[in-house]
């Protein structure tokens, strides 16, 4: 855990529904400067309230709603099950930011945690509405895209060639381009930028 906090450090007050979670969050966020997580039984002096579970419990609509009353800070919330969210009560507890549990990345757990401080959306819930619907969307979208392609795509997504993914993946240069070319044609995409651009819009990569 964090213990000596630097300039421009968010101080995140951290609730997570398993164990094993909350000590890997812990323990990557340690390594970063950006954020420093709180201790649970001094929370005052948190600006951000990360709270990661599997499904939005009474538990955890608790725990939003006692930080919302006692802290007033906003909240992040990573949560498995989108479907079903009170939109507008988590808007009143200060939720500004929803993502998925099952594809959201640490880093963009990171970069959610430093865009919620000090955040105060002008219209909150449709703010939570349009995420979760983007939400929604892309993980109906997930399975048209499978491991191979995926990797494929964040390799493109950084600049790498067909040939500079092939030597990165093992593959042949012929493979990755018969991969991409059978990926644009079933999603109907015009060519491999514009793949990586649906991708990145959907959330996949």
């Amino acid at each position: 855990m964090n213990q000596t906090l630097r300039s421009g450090t968010v101080r995140t007050l951290l609730s997570v529904s398993d164990a094993l979670t909350r000590a890997c969050l812990e323990s990557y966020f340690d390594g970063k400067s950006e954020v420093a997580v709180v201790d649970r039984t001094r929370p005052m002096g948190a600006e951000v309230s990360l709270v990661v579970t599997d499904r939005l419990t009474p538990r955890t609509r608790d725990i939003l709603e006692r930080v919302s009353a006692t802290l007033d800070i906003p909240s992040v919330l990573v949560i498995g099950r989108l479907d079903d969210l009170p939109i507008t009560e988590l808007a009143q507890h200060r939720v500004v930011t929803i993502l998925d549990k099952t594809t959201s990345r640490s880093e963009a757990v990171t970069q959610a945690v430093l865009d919620a401080a000090g955040a105060h959306p002008a219209d909150p819930v449709e703010r939570l509405t349009t995420q979760v619907r983007r939400l929604t969307h892309a993980a109906a979208r997930q399975n048209r895209l499978d491991r191979r392609e995926t990797d494929i795509l964040r390799f493109l997504a950084d600049g790498l060639s067909a040939g500079e993914v092939a030597n990165q993946l093992g593959y042949s240069e012929r493979t990755v381009k018969n991969i991409i070319s059978k990926m644009t044609v079933r999603l109907e995409l015009r060519n491999r930028a514009h793949a990586v651009a649906y991708a990145i819009r959907e959330g996949l990569i």
